[in-house]
């Protein structure tokens, strides 16, 4: 560029000039040049050619000292590069918070260089900075995620519960709060995360399902009927309300009410296997054994792959067999002390109520098998193995012998 002015013969006119054209035209040619080289470094920058960047960004400083921008471009350099230089990363963006000391990027990237140290409290620290600027849900829950890394949980909650007095509808920290409690058996505390988080999102089973748990764990199901209550009002095609609702009914021992519940589930959706389930265990609960093993067969020809009905029907044969072979010993007992016809007649009736014992033993064990061979949890093995030893006694003492 070419710098043009007059310059007078008189030496204080000529001072002048140079003061009013000559500097300040130095001053934008020098500053039109430095903004061309820090395009030129982040236009390098972006192309990934980090070390051209580097470079120019140190160019530009060597001019401009006051720059803000390379101080974070050279921060992200050291900070990303294969090998990080985080000191160095940090270096830089603490010298472009003298310049800018309420820069809320320059203090988030000193955070991440501080946690990237394992350097948690500092990191803390220059968070709450933003904090003590503004209002800032998002760093708060930032604040809380360090502290629940580092299981400080009262401090984690005390951050995520600022961050939802900021922003109500904060359904990440909600969840991230509800999502801590629960993991640490604080099922208490996690309800009213919980409720916040599905009333945010009513449509999250995974809460849904965390939730029906807190409010069984902590004995609040009172609770819990006028919490799906609400839902289903506002979501009257929200399955898993219905679902929770019955089930919550269920463990009550309302089973009128979780029948009702969950044939109104069955008239929005009557090919959700998980209806029929929750149908076949209320209706098993109330020995109604034709309705119960109609919805576990239900459930099966909706999802072959899964467990639970087999279980219901296992656990359905189980229970008749029991009450049959429970005959069994009584008309065996009477058999003994009887004579003649009378002795003859109970004998048959034993000798049949046996028979139709060991029939029912037999179904029990092959659902049970069936069951087995879908069911994953620890749980669930454990008590497979019971109820085979369980079983299997059964089938040994209904096996038919020589004089049936």
């Amino acid at each position: 560029a070419q710098i043009d002015f007059e310059i007078p013969k008189n030496t204080k006119k000529r001072i002048k000039a140079f003061k009013e054209n000559l500097i300040p035209q130095l001053k934008k040619f020098a500053t039109s040049e430095i903004d061309q080289l820090l395009s030129i470094a982040n236009r390098q920058y972006y192309d990934h050619d980090y070390k051209s960047a580097l470079e120019n960004y140190q160019k530009v400083l060597t001019l401009d000292s006051s720059k803000l921008d390379p101080y974070i471009f050279i921060g992200y350099i050291y900070f990303q590069q294969e090998n990080p230089d985080v000191d160095k990363a940090i270096e830089y963006y603490q010298k472009g918070l003298q310049i800018d000391p309420k820069n809320k990027k320059l203090l988030h990237l000193l955070s991440l260089a501080y946690l990237k140290k394992d350097e948690s409290d500092k990191a803390i620290e220059v968070l709450k900075k933003i904090t003590e600027m503004e209002e800032d849900a998002k760093t708060w829950f930032e604040i809380g995620k360090i502290y629940e890394s580092n299981d400080d949980l009262d401090n984690a909650k005390i951050a995520f519960d600022k961050a939802l007095e900021i922003d109500e509808n904060y359904l990440e920290c909600a969840k991230e709060a509800a999502n801590m409690m629960y993991d640490n058996e604080e099922y208490d505390q996690a309800i009213p995360y919980l409720e916040k988080a599905t009333k945010i999102n009513p449509d999250d089973d995974i809460l849904q399902d965390k939730l029906a748990k807190c409010y069984h764990v902590a004995g609040k199901l009172d609770a819990a009927i006028e919490q799906y209550k609400g839902v289903i009002k506002d979501k009257p095609n929200n399955i898993r309300a219905y679902l929770n609702l019955a089930a919550a009914y269920r463990t009550l021992n309302q089973l009128d009410n979780a029948i009702a519940t969950l044939k109104n589930a069955k008239k929005i959706d009557d090919k959700n296997p998980q209806v029929y389930i929750r149908l076949a265990d209320a209706y098993l609960a109330k020995q109604n054994f034709k309705l119960a093993e109609q919805n576990a067969n239900k459930a099966i020809e909706l999802n072959p792959n899964l467990a639970t009905p087999y279980k219901i029907l296992s656990q359905e044969y189980q229970i008749t067999g029991y009450k049959k072979y429970e005959k069994f010993i009584d008309y065996d007992e009477k058999a003994r002390k009887a004579f003649g016809k009378e002795s003859d007649r109970l004998a048959k009736l034993r000798n049949q109520n046996k028979r139709e014992a060991h029939a029912d033993f037999v179904k029990a064990m092959d659902y049970l098998n069936e069951y087995a061979k879908r069911a994953k949890s620890v749980s669930a093995k454990n008590d497979i193995k019971k109820r085979r030893e369980t079983l299997k006694q059964l089938l040994d003492a209904t096996k038919k012998e020589f004089f049936d």
